[in-house]
């Protein structure tokens, strides 16, 4: 450490005094400047001078620990000691120590002026060499009579005020501060002679020479002279630039802290333990915390979590590793947008965690209905683009249905109307162009019963009716027809299975199962069952032809839907559908088991009284 020494005119009095006058570290007594002379009598450099415990190796023994105490203290009062200077010579000095700065409710400088007592007494009164010292320290010093008349007056105030000390000597020192009120206590003291009045430490306001106001922290002192007067002795340092730097300070922290207040979402630091150190926020509202609440608490305990690697703990821990983390959390039915960092000194050393977080539950909710409308409106149109290819298809396939019949009915006719066929030839004719005309029946029929169904215009004749015998008579009807496909057709019924239905609708029912079985099951047997179960009537038809595929099982029931192709098997594609529908009508349900190659079961379970739909049922 170098120190600096004064110049000049005062060094040169100081050097004739053989004074001394340091100034140091209130706690550790490090000479930080120093006169003139001190290095001539101490016999070293001012480097030498600045190095810690310096001024004690120059006290004697007897009277280090008095001094050092004394010159810690910074009472202001004389005391006299040894010093060895630069040759090892013993010396006496008369000594003060004054504080020289104040910080923060303590002594941190203080000023000391040592003279040295030569055999013949100096004419030289302490407080002139004081104000001499500061002066030269660059101190604001003020001494005044016991009337407030200014007689010492610093070359560092005259630098502020831009009065010379000729110009304010004998004015009252009251009108040297700006504010009122400081005027007022200053003049009462002295007026009323009650110096103890001023206090000993006080901030007070000055008018610099541009008229702006400077604000200076002053020391008092009385000091009372052993011939009877009395004089005031002021120091002081000008902290305008303090006060106003922590102005500005608090003015930046109180828009910090509003800022943190109205920021949408939650604002958090954790130490390195995962301890939550600060948090804030207008999103801790939401949920029932006020801004500070959470100090002190574990991120653990906080989050109810015991795992590093919990997902709302886990990003906290990488950022304490240097990492900065983006994540979605979900806590307490809400979901926000983290943004964990790590949180550094300037030091760049990792003390904790800096976490942000927005709630974005309102965003995410709009965005998942949002992908749900858009998922639901995809599967619309891919149903309605479905049911348009089933229409055209439809269409295509009634239209064929249609006129395979008209076309062999027309032929029959015209050549019935030739009268080229006569006998055997002309009943064959006619008997073809009945069967024609039963197709044609048919598949009207098919076609009036959709169109009432979807219209809900169905109506039941509800009656006493046996299923074992309805099915007997359509497998009767049906016989030639699974004759002519290579089936057998067989039914097992033991005994009457009543219920109350519609039999024209029931063996409908009966009738397209049997049908549908012998279209895919071309040479396979077939096997109707009636049974009863308590309180309802299963009828189960079933084959042993190549089965449904899986993927055709769920829709078999629907509308023109078909397991096999148009091209392999006639039909409009409505039978099943019917079945369905007039299972359901009768309060009944409709199901179907089946596997490649082993054949296909559908089971009708019916129950026997008052389950039939109420709409368009008509019981007898």
């Amino acid at each position: 450490m170098s120190v600096s020494a004064p110049t000049g005119a005062v060094g040169d009095t100081l050097a004739q005094l053989h004074a001394i006058v340091l100034r140091a570290d209130a706690a550790t007594l490090r000479i930080r400047q120093v006169s003139g002379a001190a290095t001539e009598l101490l016999g070293v450099d001012d480097t030498t001078l600045g190095e810690p415990g310096f001024l004690a190796t120059r006290l004697p023994a007897e009277d280090r620990a008095r001094v050092l105490a004394e010159l810690k203290a910074a009472t202001g009062r004389d005391f006299e000691h040894g010093f060895v200077d630069a040759s090892g010579g013993a010396r006496r000095y008369r000594s003060r120590s004054q504080a020289y700065q104040q910080g923060a409710g303590r002594c941190a400088e203080i000023l000391v002026l040592m003279v040295e007592l030569p055999q013949t007494a100096v004419p030289c009164g302490p407080t002139e060499l004081a104000s001499t010292a500061l002066e030269d320290a660059g101190v604001l010093f003020v001494s005044t009579d016991d009337a407030g008349r200014i007689q010492v007056f610093s070359g560092a105030c005259e630098a502020i005020t831009g009065s010379s000390p000729a110009t304010v000597r004998g004015n009252p020192i009251w009108e040297l501060f700006s504010h009122g009120a400081e005027r007022t206590m200053l003049r009462d003291a002295f007026e009323s002679g009650r110096l103890e009045a001023i206090p000993n430490k006080f901030v007070a306001h000055w008018s610099d020479a541009a008229n702006d106001s400077r604000v200076v922290v002053w020391n008092s002192r009385v000091i009372r002279a052993s011939t009877g007067g009395t004089r005031l002795v002021f120091t002081g340092a000008d902290i305008t630039e303090r006060v106003h730097t922590e102005a500005v300070l608090r003015e930046t922290g109180g828009r910090y802290e509003l800022l943190l207040h109205q920021f949408p979402g939650a604002v958090w630091t954790v130490d390195r333990s995962l301890r939550i150190t600060s948090s804030d926020g207008a999103a801790l509202a939401g949920l029932g915390l006020r801004p500070g609440d959470l100090v002190g608490v574990s991120l653990y305990a906080y989050l109810q979590a015991t795992d590093p690697d919990d997902p709302n703990i886990e990003p906290t821990l990488r950022a304490l590793h240097g990492e900065t983390v983006t994540y979605d959390g979900q806590w307490r039915g809400r979901v926000f947008q983290v943004v964990m960092k790590p949180l550094r000194e300037p030091s760049g050393e990792i003390v904790g965690a800096l976490g942000f977080a927005l709630d974005v539950t309102d965003r995410v909710s709009a965005e998942r209905e949002r992908d749900r409308l858009l998922h639901a409106e995809r599967a619309a149109r891919a149903e309605a683009e479905r049911l348009i290819a089933l229409r055209d298809e439809f269409l295509s396939i009634a239209s064929h249905e249609l006129s395979t019949p008209m076309t062999s009915l027309r032929l029959a006719v015209e050549s019935l109307a030739s009268g080229e066929a006569s006998g055997l030839l002309a009943e064959r004719i006619l008997a073809l162009a009945v069967r024609q005309t039963q197709r044609m029946s048919k598949l009207i029929d098919e076609l009036l019963d959709v169109s009432r169904m979807r219209a809900g215009r169905l109506t039941l004749q509800l009656e006493e009716t046996d299923l074992a015998s309805a099915a007997r008579d359509v497998a009767l009807r049906l016989g030639q027809l699974a004759e002519r496909a290579g089936c057998t057709l067989t039914v097992r019924a033991e005994g009457s299975v009543v219920g109350l239905w519609d039999r024209s609708r029931l063996e409908q029912i009966i009738s397209n199962l049997i049908t549908n079985a012998i279209k895919h099951a071309r040479g396979a047997p077939i096997v109707v069952d009636v049974a009863s179960r308590g309180e309802e009537a299963v009828l189960e038809v079933a084959d042993r032809g190549p089965g449904i595929p899986d993927e055709h099982v769920s829709r078999i029931f629907e509308r023109f839907e078909r397991a096999a192709a148009a091209r392999h098997h006639g039909g409009l594609g409505l039978g099943l559908f019917i079945v369905r529908q007039l299972a359901e009508a009768h309060g009944g349900r409709v199901t179907v088991e089946s596997s490649p190659d082993r054949g296909t079961t559908f089971r009708v379970t019916l129950p026997c009284r008052g389950d039939a739909s109420k709409d368009g049922a008509d019981p007898r």
